[in-house]
């Protein structure tokens, strides 16, 4: 199947910068995750707090579903602990992360149980019982319960109602671009 890249020298009205390649991938999982490289996604923090315990995990799923009510969505891994422990909490902040958050963004990413309090430092976390964590300093957090999850192949779909949102720091968004956390260059010519 070909697709576009390069150059094209030839076609009406298709634009010269583009050339079709008659290279293609199989679409199978490594094509894809590869594919799925090239597209930028901001990266948001995940956490919760509850009866199955407090948690968090970086994610770049997070979509808008809805403003009336305020609704929003993200998949996690079926095989993901988190996965189980949002779901029995069903409480949820997603912290929406600035170009300064890519070590944090880089902790969170691998999820496991707070269970020292080391993940979760007062210091840049507001902890309030009976709610999940937030990051003081995110662009925003949005306070969510978790509404309805959805089994999709390897991955659960968690539809979320937006309960409070607070917001922070307007600084550049943090991306997750070709497997690694960076962000948009603002002001320069592209």
């Amino acid at each position: 199947m070909p697709y576009y890249k390069g150059a094209l020298s030839e076609g009406p009205g298709i634009p010269t910068h583009l050339q079709f390649s008659q290279e293609s991938a199989e679409a199978d999982g490594a094509a894809f995750r590869e594919a799925m490289s090239h597209l930028p996604a901001a990266v948001s923090i995940v956490a919760t707090d509850g009866p199955a315990g407090r948690y968090g995990i970086t994610l770049s799923s997070i979509v808008s579903v809805s403003d009336a009510p305020p609704t929003i969505s993200f998949y996690i891994a079926r095989r993901a602990y988190v996965n189980q422990v949002i779901k029995q909490n069903r409480q949820v902040s997603v912290n929406l992360l600035n170009r300064n958050h890519t070590g944090l963004a880089g902790v969170f990413a691998r999820p496991r149980r707070c269970e020292t309090g080391d993940l979760f430092a007062p210091a840049l976390w507001q902890l309030s019982a009976g709610l999940p964590p937030s990051l003081i300093d995110a662009r925003a957090t949005l306070s969510a319960t978790v509404q309805r999850t959805i089994e999709i192949a390897t991955h659960t779909l968690m539809i979320c109602y937006v309960k409070q949102i607070l917001f922070g720091r307007d600084e550049l968004p943090s991306l997750y671009f070709k497997r690694q956390f960076t962000t948009i260059k603002h002001g320069e010519d592209t």
